[in-house]
């Protein structure tokens, strides 16, 4: 049932997920973020829209109310794949984890939205079994959201290593030029 409201309402669901981590950049990009998707053109505005997509259809898969809990280790990467372009393209900005990832937590006031509109015509038994699902749904993105910030924090520590790698090279340059002199 939930599933199903998420298909209906896809485009809306996908246009303010597309607000929420637009606000996230600074209000500059703004404007180039919101232009053209194109890959080319715009190819970070390409990946974060292919991101949320990726992330719309999982949510709306009829086969993701349980969680993470039976699916096999092809669905797991799936649904981390889902998120990987938007994790790191919000890792390698200069935001804390708890603003770049924020976005996946304002998802449940949407979807309740949604599913609010959508549930005022059910009968009560309908809407019990919405409301579950709904709940299964809250669990799914907490889930994503742990394994999010997970993925960014492993990204930021690769970002990490790579400055101090390059620090020491610098380091050792230096040290070569003053040893020959």
């Amino acid at each position: 049932m939930i599933s199903e409201i998420i298909q209906r309402q896809k485009d809306y669901l996908l246009k303010s997920l597309w607000n929420l981590v637009i606000e996230i950049f600074p209000a500059e990009s703004h404007t180039f973020l919101d232009g053209k998707k194109d890959r080319f053109q715009n190819p970070l505005g390409s990946n974060i829209d292919s991101s949320l997509t990726k992330l719309v259809n999982l949510l709306g898969n009829e086969n993701s109310d349980d969680g993470f809990k039976s699916h096999s280790d092809q669905e797991k990467q799936t649904d981390a794949l889902a998120l990987d372009s938007i994790i790191r393209i919000m890792a390698v900005q200069d935001i804390p984890p708890s603003k770049g990832l924020s976005f996946l937590f304002q998802i449940k006031p949407i979807l309740q939205e949604m599913v609010a509109e959508e549930g005022k015509n059910l009968t009560d038994k309908e809407k019990q079994t919405l409301k579950q699902e709904l709940q299964s749904l809250d669990n799914k993105i907490d889930q994503l959201a742990l394994k999010a910030f997970d993925q960014f924090c492993l990204c930021r520590e690769k970002i990490y290593q790579i400055q101090i790698s390059e620090i020491k090279k610098r380091s050792y340059k230096l040290w070569e030029r003053i040893s020959c002199s």
